[in-house]
């Protein structure tokens, strides 16, 4: 027994649709269901409760240097009933609210909400918890300031940092504030270069206050017709020089499975001072090319070493890329 479900988007709430679900059995005959009519109108939920209520929340540091302004996010559920807009939500240290981007992920069937996504830039000495209060009620709100993050520029989605301006193409590269392309390349088994097909496409998922989020996708292709599918999601923060960036590849075509021989981030002209921080040991330097071959060894000068790289790369001892 199998429960599907499928999300819909885009609907008009002031129309009725009319749909159909058909399938294949297992002896091969077709399945056609009887005909649904529904409406894309969600319930209406009933009040946020009246009482603000609290959530405990802690941010463990396990490091040896403090955390200052260092982004968190997580989804935090909600009983069923108990909150109609997550605009009733606000994040509390000290028994004073803080800045906190606050959204809606699900909702329950009596349109109540179920999960938020919380983003806020976290405080936590060294090797220790923080604690924070997620606080939610008619009376709670949320001080964060109304500012975005990223804007569209003629087919380019740029995000603002401390450092500057990166921007995200519809080729899949990301663009330093200086004008430094930092582009991702993959090779097949058989040193088959993958190249992106066509331009792509650049949308801003989350836009502010605390977190911007631009998502890119891009087609890549081998000459012998094997496919990746290349989606880079790149989130920057105010106040912060550094952008996270996270990939996405999906096979393309007929293919169940694909062998790949190296996929590599570039990020050109870090300078001969730029270490990378590993899981255990001393952070290595980025004085030639570094491989992560495996999920414990690194390339290091043609030579390898136990080790596994965070993915994070230091320039005089703050984060540039």
């Amino acid at each position: 027994h199998r429960v599907h479900r499928v999300v819909l988007t885009g609907l008009d709430d002031a129309k009725t649709y009319h749909a159909r679900i058909t399938g294949t059995k297992r002896d091969g005959t077709p399945c056609v269901l009887r005909d649904l009519t529904f409406a894309a109108r969600p319930p209406v939920p009933k009040p946020t409760v009246a009482e603000v209520k609290e959530i405990p929340l802690r941010v463990r540091n396990p490091h040896k240097v403090a955390a200052k302004d260092w982004p968190v996010t997580s989804g935090v559920p909600f009983p069923e009933g108990v909150l109609a807009s997550d605009g009733d939500v606000r994040l509390v240290r000290d028994g004073k609210p803080i800045p906190a981007q606050i959204r809606c992920t699900a909702r329950w069937p009596d349109g109540s909400v179920k999960w938020v996504l919380l983003t806020f830039l976290a405080d936590a000495t060294a090797e220790s918890d923080a604690a924070y209060t997620l606080q939610y009620g008619l009376t709670a709100r949320n001080p964060a300031p109304a500012v975005t993050l990223a804007e569209m520029v003629a087919g380019t989605a740029n995000l603002r940092t401390s450092a500057g301006v990166y921007r995200v193409t519809q080729a899949g590269t990301v663009l330093m504030p200086d004008g430094r392309v930092c582009a991702t390349h993959a090779r097949l088994a058989g040193g088959a270069v993958l190249k992106a097909l066509d331009t792509g496409t650049v949308t801003i998922e989350e836009n502010g206050p605390i977190r911007g989020v631009v998502h890119a996708s891009v087609d890549l292709a081998a000459p012998d017709g094997r496919m990746l599918g290349l989606e880079l999601r790149v989130e920057a923060y105010p106040g912060t020089s550094f952008v996270r960036i996270h990939h996405t590849f999906t096979i393309k075509g007929n293919a169940t499975f694909t062998d790949l021989e190296e996929l590599t981030f570039v990020v050109p002209g870090v300078g001969a001072k730029a270490t990378v921080p590993v899981v255990d040991g001393q952070a290595l330097p980025l004085n030639g090319k570094l491989v992560q071959r495996f999920d414990n060894e690194v390339m290091v000068g043609g030579k390898p070493q136990k080790s596994r790289i965070l993915g994070t790369v230091l320039g005089s001892g703050a984060t540039v890329a």
